[in-house]
C-alpha cells in the first residue's frame, strides 16, 4: 500500500484543487478539508467535501473546523486556525502510518525509491561564478 501526502499552499483554492490535485485522489485516500473562518469561503469549503464523498465515497473527506466532522476551536483567524488543523492531520496521519505498519521516520526504507539523502550534486559557492 502507498500512501501519499499532498499539501497545497494556502493560495490554492477550491475550484485549483478540482481541477487537477483531485485528480489524485485514489480508494485509499483520505482528504482533509480544512473549513474556512470566513462563511462564504467556509461554504465552499463544505461544498467541496460534499462533492468528493459524493464522488468518491462518503467517509474519503473528513472536514476540520466549526460545524465539521471534527469540530476543531478556532483561534480567530485562517492563518492561525491552519495550525492547529494540519497539526491534527498530522496527528492522525502518525497513526494510520502505525497501523498500516509504514515506518514515519522512513516510509520508503528497503525500497530503494526516494532517500532523505540527496548524492552526486556538486555545491557551486556564489564566488565561483
Amino acid at each position: 500500500m502507498h500512501q501519499k501526502v499532498i499539501t497545497f499552499p494556502a493560495a490554492t483554492h477550491d475550484v485549483g484543487f478540482r481541477y487537477g490535485p483531485k485528480s489524485f485522489i485514489a480508494t485509499d485516500t483520505k482528504v482533509f478539508v480544512f473549513l474556512s473562518n470566513h462563511a462564504l469561503t467556509g461554504q465552499y469549503d463544505r461544498d467541496l467535501a460534499a462533492e468528493v464523498r459524493e464522488q468518491f465515497r462518503p467517509n474519503v473527506a473528513l472536514s476540520l473546523g466549526e460545524g465539521g466532522e471534527t469540530d476543531l476551536p478556532r483561534v480567530g483567524n485562517d492563518a492561525a486556525d491552519a495550525v492547529l488543523y494540519v497539526l491534527f492531520a498530522q496527528a492522525l496521519a502518525v497513526v494510520w502510518s502505525h497501523d498500516l505498519g509504514v515506518n514515519i521516520d522512513d516510509p520508503f526504507k528497503g525500497r530503494g525509491t526516494l532517500t532523505r539523502v540527496v548524492s552526486g550534486v556538486t555545491l557551486h559557492t556564489p564566488e565561483a561564478l
